[in-house]
């Protein structure tokens, strides 16, 4: 089975590298790129497939949620999870979801560089398994049974 096209937007570097260390480690996914900035993000999409993007939710301080609001318009097939502290979730966390965030992936600062990239692990492999079982879905729905199987 082919693995799921990443693209992770985040203007930290540390939390870029992070991020990539965890989905690259799970095994089920590939960073293609990383960008810093939701503009750099969108020029990505506009060149190139992916299946998910991993959006800094303070990367888009603006109240319209500008970057989320364009790939949810433009690419609408793109599935977006959400990178941020507990903290972040709880100021923004409404305006994502009814943007249409599939997940969310919590960081924690006050853990070692280590623990945090494990935590950040178990949490891209839990979501992943429901990414994989909705899109197994959604192509059994379809008609498609020679895809939803795995073998297509």
């Amino acid at each position: 089975m082919e693995k799921t096209k990443v693209l992770i937007v985040d203007n930290g570097v540390l939390n870029r590298k992070a991020l990539t260390d965890a989905v690259n480690i799970s095994g089920l996914a590939a960073v293609e790129h990383a960008a810093s900035t939701g503009e750099h993000a969108l020029d990505r999409l506009r060149q190139k497939p992916y299946d998910l993007v991993l959006l800094n939710i303070l990367l888009d301080e603006t109240p319209e949620l500008k970057t989320l609001r364009v790939i949810r318009q433009q690419f609408p097939t793109v599935v977006v999870w959400m990178t941020g502290t507990k903290a972040d979730f709880a100021l923004r966390g409404v305006p994502v979801m009814a943007l249409g965030v599939a997940g969310f992936l919590y960081r924690q600062a006050d853990l070692t560089a280590e623990a945090e990239l494990k935590s950040l692990v178990r949490q891209f492999v839990v979501l992943h398994e429901r990414y994989a079982a909705k899109r197994r879905w959604e192509v059994a729905a379809s008609g498609n049974s020679f895809a939803a199987t795995g073998a297509g």
